[in-house]
C-alpha cells in the first residue's frame, strides 16, 4: 500500500472539515468539554502539563500538545499559564529553545538542558495559532523566534538532505546521523513554510518524506521509532533502548486527529498503513544485543533459538566452502549468483541473489551495493561494514554458487564440444560439465 504524507494529510483535514461542517452549534460543547476533562486531568494550577503516569514529570512534548489543545479551545487562560510555565522553567536563553524534561522528584528538575524538537515544534506551532487567533503580536514573535532557533540549530545537511535533529545534542557522530522519524509533525511544518516561506521548510520536509520512504522495516515495512542514517544506508538505531514502530511514527496523525477531535467532538480510531520506498529493507525481531553477531536492540529470533533449517542451510554452504578449497579471488559479474548467510538475522539466515547487470546485488537491510569486480572476501568485508552499523561483530558467510558472468570453452575431440559454465572458479573442465564426458580427451 503507497501512502503519501501530503496526500494522506489534505484527506485528513478535508474528513475533519466535512465532518465538523455540520451547521449544528451544539457540536462545539461536546469537544469544550473534552478539553475541560483533559484540563482537569493533567494541567496543573501552575501552568505545567503533568504527565500522571509517569512518576509526575513534565516534557516540552506534553507542554505543546496542551498549549495547542487550549488554543483550539479558545482558552486564552489556560493558554497563558502554559506558555508562562514554559518560558519560565523550560526556555534556555542561550539557545532559544526549551529543555525536553522537568522532573520536580530532583534537586535539580531541570537537570539536561537538550531539547526535544518535536517539542519545540509544538510550542512554536501553539503559539503561531494563538497569535493569529487572539491578535496577540507578542505570542507570533516568539513563535517566530523558536522558528528561527529550529530552523537553524536542528537542521542538519548531511549527503544533500536537511535532516531534522531530535535534539540539538548529541545525535550527530560524524556522518552518522540519528533521527526519530515520529518528530516530524507534519501539519506544523506545513504551516511553518506558509509563515515563513517554502524555500526555508520545503528542504526540510522534502528529506523527512524521503526518509520515511527508506526507513521501512519489518513484515507491515513501517518506520522504527529511530533510525540512523549514514551515507547509502538508512537502518534501525542500535544504541537506541527497544524498537518500535506504529505508535511513536503517528504521532503526527495523532495530533491531527486531536485537532479534530476538538473541532468535533467526535474521537476517531486511527488505521495504520504502510508507506513506499525504494530500499525496503525487512528488520529483524528486536532481540537482546551485547554478544558477537547479536544486534544491539533486538532480541534472537522466536524463543531465543536460532533457526535450525537455516543453521543446515549454513551448515551445507560451508561442507561446499571446503570442498571447493580455499576462498577464491577470482572477481563476481552479471549474472553470478550468490548465497549470503548471516544466521543471527532472520531475513539474512540464507539469501540468494544474483548480481545484476550493472554488477549490483540488493540485500534485505542493507540496500542495494556493488559486488561486480569484487571477490567473496571483497563482498563478505562490505556486508560486516553495511552490518557493522547495526550490529557487534556480524558473522558473514559469502558464497558464488553459479559463476554465470564466465565461460569455458571446450573444443577438440569431445563429444559435445562449446561453451559451459563452471559451477565454481575451482572447477576443472574435466568434472564441470555434467553433459560432456572427458573419457576420450
Amino acid at each position: 500500500m503507497v501512502v503519501n504524507r501530503r496526500e494522506f494529510s489534505l484527506g485528513l483535514a478535508f474528513a475533519l472539515t466535512a465532518a465538523c461542517s455540520t451547521g449544528d452549534p451544539s457540536r462545539a460543547e461536546p469537544a469544550r468539554g473534552l478539553w475541560r476533562v483533559y484540563r482537569q486531568r493533567f494541567l496543573d494550577p501552575s501552568g505545567r502539563i503533568v504527565d500522571t503516569g509517569n512518576g509526575g514529570i513534565s516534557h516540552s512534548e506534553g507542554q505543546g500538545y496542551g498549549m495547542l489543545l487550549a488554543a483550539l479551545s479558545e482558552d486564552r487562560e489556560a493558554f497563558a499559564a502554559m506558555a508562562r510555565w514554559a518560558d519560565a522553567t523550560l526556555a534556555r536563553q542561550e539557545t532559544g529553545l526549551y529543555a525536553w524534561r522537568y522532573d520536580p522528584r530532583q534537586p535539580n528538575p531541570v537537570a539536561d538542558p537538550n531539547n526535544a524538537t518535536d517539542g519545540d515544534i509544538l510550542i512554536a506551532w501553539a503559539l503561531a495559532l494563538a497569535g493569529k487567533r487572539w491578535n496577540m503580536p507578542a505570542y507570533s514573535t516568539r513563535s517566530g523566534a523558536l522558528r528561527q532557533a529550529i530552523r537553524r540549530d536542528c537542521v542538519v545537511e548531511q549527503n544533500g538532505q536537511s535532516l531534522l535533529l531530535p535534539g540539538l545534542n548529541g545525535f550527530v557522530n560524524g556522518p552518522r546521523v540519528t533521527v526519530n522519524p515520529s518528530y516530524y509533525i507534519w501539519p506544523a511544518l506545513d504551516a511553518f513554510a506558509r509563515v515563513d516561506g517554502h524555500a526555508i521548510w520545503e528542504p526540510v520536509i522534502a528529506s523527512g518524506e524521503e526518509l520515511i520512504r527508506q526507513a521501512r522495516f519489518g513484515p507491515l515495512q513501517l518506520p522504527t521509532d529511530w533510525v540512523v542514517v549514514t551515507p547509502g544506508l538508512v537502518a534501525p538505531a542500535a544504541d537506541k533502548p527497544g524498537v518500535r514502530t506504529l505508535h511513536s511514527v503517528c504521532r503526527g496523525a495523532f495530533v491531527a486527529l486531536a485537532i479534530g477531535l476538538i473541532g468535533c467532538g467526535t474521537i476517531h480510531q486511527p488505521a495504520g498503513g504502510a508507506v513506499s520506498m525504494q530500499t525496503a529493507p525487512p528488520m529483524p525481531p528486536p532481540a537482546t544485543g551485547g554478544q558477537p553477531g547479536t544486534l544491539n536492540t533486538l532480541p534472537p529470533m522466536g524463543d531465543g533459538q536460532q533457526d535450525p533449517k537455516a543453521l543446515e542451510r549454513l551448515q551445507a554452504l560451508r561442507d561446499a566452502r571446503l570442498r571447493s578449497g580455499p576462498g577464491t579471488d577470482t572477481p563476481v559479474g552479471p549474472g553470478d549468483v550468490i548465497e549470503v548467510s548471516v544466521p543471527q538475522v532472520k531475513e539474512l539466515a540464507f539469501v540468494t541473489t544474483r548480481v545484476a547487470g550493472d554488477g549490483t546485488i540488493s540485500l534485505p537491510l542493507l540496500g542495494t551495493f556493488r559486488a561486480g569486480g569484487h571477490s567473496e572476501e571483497s563482498v563478505r568485508q562490505e556486508i560486516r561494514t553495511r552490518l557493522g552499523a547495526i550490529m557487534y561483530d556480524p558473522q558473514v558467510t559469502v558464497f558464488v554458487r553459479e559463476y554465470k558472468s564466465r565461460k569455458v570453452s571446450v573444443i577438440g575431440s569431445v563429444p559435445q564440444p562449446g561453451l559451459y559454465e563452471p559451477a565454481t572458479p575451482t572447477d576443472t573442465i574435466f568434472g564441470t560439465s555434467s553433459s560432456t564426458s572427458f573419457g576420450d580427451v
